[in-house]
């Protein structure tokens, strides 16, 4: 099997104090550790611009206007109170 190619970065003593740790306490390489490291920090940058774009006034505003606009497609316009209805939904 090939080896992965390697690179050395310099990093404080305390930070490798704490990859260390924590790659310990999960049994996993201090390279996992720090791609788990990294993937968490993507994940919270996406949620945030997520959570940033969605509950915006405006998208707020466009998701009411279009719940509005489909509320019609519940029914596919019958009538609810039709006594078909009434005996399917009892």
């Amino acid at each position: 099997m090939a080896q992965t190619a390697t690179t050395t970065i310099r990093i404080p003593r305390s930070l490798h104090r704490q990859l260390s740790d924590y790659a310990r306490s999960h049994g996993v390489t201090l390279a996992a550790a720090l791609g788990r490291a990294i993937a968490a920090a993507h994940r919270e940058e996406f949620w945030t611009a997520v959570e940033a774009t969605m509950c915006s006034p405006e998208a707020v505003t466009s998701t009411h206007a279009e719940a509005a606009a489909m509320d019609m497609a519940l029914t596919d316009g019958l009538d609810d109170e039709s006594a078909y209805w009434r005996e399917v939904l009892a």
